[in-house]
C-alpha cells in the first residue's frame, strides 16, 4: 500500500481566458480626461449645500417672528421666502449631477474611443 501525500489529494483545473484589451493612450489626454471625470464626481455633492440651505431657510420661516428692523416685517419675511425659493430650485437644479452615472467604463470607453477616432 502506497502512502499519499497531501499534494495527491488536490485536485487543480486551470481555465486559461487571457484574452486583453490594451488602450494605448498619452498623459495629456489621460490627464484630461480624469480632471473631466473628476468634476463630475464632485458635481454629485454640490446637492449638499443648497439642502442644507433650504433646511435653515424653512426653520426659520417656520420659528422667526419677524420684526419692524430698516426693512418692514412683511418684507423680511418675503425676502426670506425668495430665498428659499431660490435655493429649492438650485437644490433640483444640483441634485439631477448626483444620479449621473460617473463609473470606470465610461472613462475606459471615452478612452477607447478617443483613441479609436484618432487611429483612423
Amino acid at each position: 500500500m502506497e502512502d499519499k501525500t497531501f499534494v495527491d489529494y488536490i485536485k487543480l483545473n486551470v481555465y486559461a481566458d487571457l484574452e486583453q484589451n490594451i488602450i494605448v493612450t498619452n498623459e495629456d489626454k489621460l490627464r484630461l480626461l480624469l480632471a473631466k471625470f473628476h468634476k463630475i464626481a464632485e458635481r454629485k455633492k454640490e446637492w449638499i449645500t443648497p439642502f442644507g440651505f433650504s433646511l435653515t431657510l424653512i426653520t426659520v420661516l417656520l420659528t422667526a417672528d419677524f420684526k419692524d428692523c430698516l426693512l418692514k416685517a412683511n418684507t423680511w419675511e418675503n425676502i426670506f421666502i425668495f430665498l428659499l425659493v431660490l435655493s429649492i430650485v438650485w437644490f433640483v437644479v444640483s441634485i439631477k449631477y448626483a444620479f449621473k452615472k460617473n463609473d470606470i467604463d465610461l472613462i475606459i470607453f471615452e478612452l477607447k474611443n478617443k483613441n479609436n477616432q484618432n487611429g483612423k
